[in-house]
């Protein structure tokens, strides 16, 4: 088992993290994680961990200067860098200590298990070898790609990227641009047939197959090139002379034979969204956006189709969106029907307006981030996943499937929630009932117990009668009178019995036995011994 050791400065992006590589079934385990450089290069100098995964901005030192300190002493563990797409020149500054793996905030978990697979292949295969693994400190393709490919994600997120020139670009993201046209192709993959969904190997087979047919029909016709996927969706950016008036014009061919492949695979219809060429680089985050929005259209004008972003045309009155501190009101007040109730108005809204799709998927898509930020912020809520709803979002193939979907999957993920809540709700009364078990023959008032539970005895005593159905005098009497039957039925002295069960006085053990039995104590001891 490969050891991993997880260094970032928010709580919930190494709670996020741990959960991937937990559930992710590969061989690894996590030894740690702490939130600064420092203390990640004190555990590495002491448990040599094989894998590091790393935020680049970070307190105490960065993660630049961690992997150089870890470099200088010996070490050559492998780095999983993960950044905001601003923090470029540190990446550059990463690759020169042969970090190999760059990923951008927001994590994917697809890209995060990706990365791990390929280090641990790399491990095993160092390992088959001998334990010889030498592992070049310079440009690898992996990381490069990491970086291209989060230019892709920053645009096709509308993550507010600025774009200032050709050359700045290309330098922060390793592309070769040239002056000339740029566009953006978003697409995504369904199954032909509603209720088929197709295993995602499948899925990547035509995907991979997809892209082969944009590579060689574009080969040579272009200034540069990338492609991005993240499960269905796939996100091709391009860039060409202008005079080659015949790449604008080929869309439909192309498209042509991918159906005609896609025909030769099964039941399955690909999607692509073509944004309006952008005339400078200035203008490609625009486009991006028109792209991906468009693609939003098929839920209702149907899947399997070419979208032009420019002939598009919906009325501009977005859905007032549901505002994340609503939500969270909901959420911590338990009123999970009421959030439920609210989505449901807003979904039928959105379905009695020809609005443009993109308002209700956002909304939507905003609930979903509410909803994980939430979930990630609680540790007796790591088994609450919310992937579900996001797939729900983006793979729908019709806007009537997609409202269904997302409201059984979201009343799954709220009764989730609440049935995680109300168990470590639950947890300091059976705490309590334990304390009170092995300690019954004590004096134990309300406020002992309550402050064994750090909890407050008003507060105390609302949930331990929610729990158990009686208040805290009656089940401690309770508790006691059954455990004085069963040592009632032994030779113990009456004496000895009492004060077993918490009670010194024999007297007065006697009077409140009586009273909830209908039998002296000693009286009940006869009665069984003659049966």
């Amino acid at each position: 088992m490969y050891k991993i050791l997880v260094v970032d400065d928010e709580f919930r992006v190494c709670k996020m993290l741990e959960k991937f590589i937990n559930k992710s079934g590969l061989d690894l385990q996590v030894i740690a994680s702490v939130n600064n450089g420092k203390d990640a290069f004190e555990i590495i100098s002491k448990e040599s961990p094989d894998i590091v995964v790393t935020d680049i901005r970070m307190p105490i030192f960065d993660g630049i200067e961690l992997v150089k300190r870890v470099r200088a002493a010996g070490n050559n563990c492998d780095f999983i860098f993960i950044s905001g797409y601003r923090e470029f020149e540190y990446a550059h500054s990463a690759i020169s200590y042969g970090v190999r793996h760059y990923l951008l905030k927001p994590i994917n978990k697809q890209d995060f298990l990706n990365s791990l697979t390929k280090i641990i292949q790399s491990l095993d295969c160092a390992e088959n070898a001998g334990g010889s693994s030498d592992k070049p400190h310079n440009v690898l393709p992996s990381a490069t790609l990491g970086i291209r490919h989060s230019l892709l994600k920053a645009l096709c997120r509308n993550d507010g990227i600025t774009l200032t020139s050709i050359e700045e670009c290309n330098r922060r993201f390793l592309y070769a641009f040239r002056e000339g046209r740029f566009q953006v192709f978003t697409g995504v993959l369904d199954s032909g047939n509603e209720c088929t969904d197709y295993l995602s190997s499948t899925l990547a087979g035509a995907m991979d197959n997809i892209i082969h047919i944009l590579n060689k029909f574009y080969a040579g016709r272009l200034f540069e090139k990338e492609y991005y996927i993240e499960d269905r969706l796939l996100f091709w950016l391009i860039n060409y002379d202008p005079q080659n008036t015949d790449l604008e014009n080929s869309v439909a061919h192309v498209f042509g034979e991918i159906n005609q492949m896609l025909d030769r695979q099964g039941d399955l219809r690909f999607s692509l969204a073509v944004s309006p060429p952008a005339k400078c680089i200035q203008e490609l985050p625009g486009a991006a956006a028109l792209a991906a929005d468009a693609l939003k259209c098929r839920i209702r004008i149907g899947n399997g189709r070419i979208i032009f972003a420019d002939t598009l045309s919906y009325p501009d009155a977005p859905l007032a969106p549901m505002q994340a501190e609503t939500v969270i009101k909901y959420l911590e007040a338990d009123d999970m029907e009421a959030l439920l109730t609210a989505f449901g108005r807003l979904l039928e809204q959105s379905r009695r307006q020809t609005l443009h799709p993109k308002y209700k998927i956002d909304i939507l898509l905003t609930l979903y981030k509410t909803l994980e930020d939430y979930v990630s912020k609680y540790s007796y809520l790591n088994e609450v996943n919310t992937d579900a709803l996001y797939k729900v979002i983006l793979t729908a193939k019709t806007e009537q499937s997609m409202d269904s979907a997302f409201m059984d999957t979201l009343s799954g993920l709220l009764s989730h929630i609440v049935s995680a809540k109300q168990n470590v709700d639950m947890l300091p009364i059976k705490n309590a009932k334990e304390y009170i078990s092995a300690h019954i023959d004590k004096p134990l008032t309300l406020l002992d117990v309550a402050d064994h539970v750090h909890l407050t005895p008003n507060y105390f005593s609302t949930l331990f009668k929610n729990e158990t159905g009686s208040n805290y005098l009656d089940y401690l009497i309770a508790l006691r009178i059954e455990k004085a039957k069963e040592l009632l039925l032994t030779e113990l002295p009456l004496s000895e019995v009492c004060k077993r069960v918490g009670y010194p006085d024999v007297k007065y053990f006697s009077k409140i036995f009586k009273k909830k039995v209908g039998l002296k104590p000693l009286d009940y001891r006869k009665f069984h011994h003659s049966l």
